[in-house]
């Protein structure tokens, strides 16, 4: 193919573009388009200024934990875990927390009991709702079969998308609740991985929101090939405008049932993990790492001796070396725990939290307890 034809001239320089009749006409049309559009679009540009003067009450603030509010009015949330990695535990502390002002380390901002709140459930059968419910009324305080006035649980489990989202907004419309708990936003969408579908829905939800001045928590079960990835393009579009993404993770390895709350993305100052445990009357706690307790009829432990189970696995991690990097110590922590990689991180996590171990630069350093116990050790 011959060149020349392609090569600019080096005399056009900015006269080309008056030698142009096309650009110029499509110019012209543009500042027509917007002069003609007049008032209308002087409105349009004045309903979306933004006044930086402006202030916001502390009544947006709908839930905190630990402090640091996490769930403002007129936003979305996203609640996301693997099946049976306890979101619906979860889902019920947010509950009550919002009900009673307090539950555990999630309160509403002036402690006090919320206003309506509104629970879609969209994937269980009608007898497991109904357990929800009672679990809800219980950790209320309230016998199980009297669930609070200002709580309005929802099963749409048979409903269809068209009919789900018809029973959403008049749910909204009617019981004017200021925190409403999704559980299930998939199927408000025919496929979950219809990327025009997503975006409709999820402004969609911000729209109603806004709109009623109320928080919306989804959730939504992760991608069983990616992890930490919410399903689909409406996980992915959730995710991106979020207020707060929180993911549920099952700790497999741990005696009993533990999950732990992972704030993984948020827009204000992130609160701590929440871990908890289910009770003897089958009711979400926090979980504390507790210590081990001394056997009865036995002496007392030596001076610095290891006081728990998680002293003892970082000692073995370890062994005689003053420092590890992240990867040797989580593979350590494999191999003298007998755990899983999730498992093992978590518990670098922990032990980062009690100060069993402290991050220097991008080593990781025992603490001065368990360095006395290497001596001991080696003695």
């Amino acid at each position: 193919m011959a060149i020349e034809n392609t090569q600019l001239d080096s005399t056009c320089g900015d006269d080309r573009h008056n030698e142009t009749p096309g650009l110029e006409a499509l110019k012209a049309d543009i500042i027509g388009e917007i002069e003609g559009i007049g008032a209308e679009m002087t409105s349009l540009l004045r309903a979306r200024e933004v006044d930086v003067a402006q202030e916001f009450p502390t009544t947006t603030q709908v839930l905190a934990c630990g402090g640091d509010c996490f769930m403002r009015r007129g936003n979305v949330s996203i609640v996301q875990g693997r099946p049976k990695a306890g979101k619906s535990f979860f889902c019920s502390m947010i509950a009550a927390a919002y009900l009673t002002g307090r539950y555990e380390d999630f309160a509403t901002c002036d402690g006090q009991p919320g206003e309506s709140l509104l629970y879609i459930d969209t994937e269980q059968c009608q007898e497991d709702v109904v357990a929800l419910g009672r679990r809800i009324a219980t950790m209320c305080g309230k016998l199980a079969a009297e669930a609070p006035a200002t709580l309005h649980l929802l099963s749409i489990r048979r409903d269809g998308v068209e009919d789900a989202r018809k029973v959403l907004g008049a749910a909204v419309r009617f019981y004017r609740p200021s925190l409403v708990i999704l559980d299930g936003v998939t199927d408000l969408v025919h496929s979950p991985n219809d990327e025009t579908e997503s975006k409709d829905i999820t402004m969609w939800l911000y729209n109603i929101a806004e709109a009623f001045g109320m928080h919306i928590m989804t959730v939504i079960h992760e991608n069983q090939s990616i992890l930490d990835k919410a399903r689909g393009h409406i996980g992915s579009e959730l995710e991106r405008k979020c207020e707060t993404a929180i993911q549920l993770v099952r700790d497999e390895d741990a005696t009993g049932y533990r999950a732990e709350a992972k704030f993984r993305l948020t827009r204000k100052r992130s609160p701590r993990d929440f871990a908890f445990t289910i009770n003897d009357q089958g009711l979400p706690v926090r979980h504390t790492i507790a210590l081990a307790p001394a056997p009865e009829n036995t002496p007392e432990p030596q001076k610095d001796g290891p006081a728990s189970a998680l002293e003892k696995m970082i000692l073995m991690a370890y062994g005689q070396s003053k420092s590890l990097t992240y990867k040797t110590l989580c593979s350590n922590i494999i191999k003298a725990a007998g755990v899983q990689e999730r498992a093992a991180k978590n518990r670098i996590k922990w032990a980062s939290e009690m100060g069993l171990i402290n991050k220097i630069g991008n080593m990781y350093h025992p603490c001065d307890k368990i360095l006395r116990q290497q001596n001991i050790t080696v003695q």
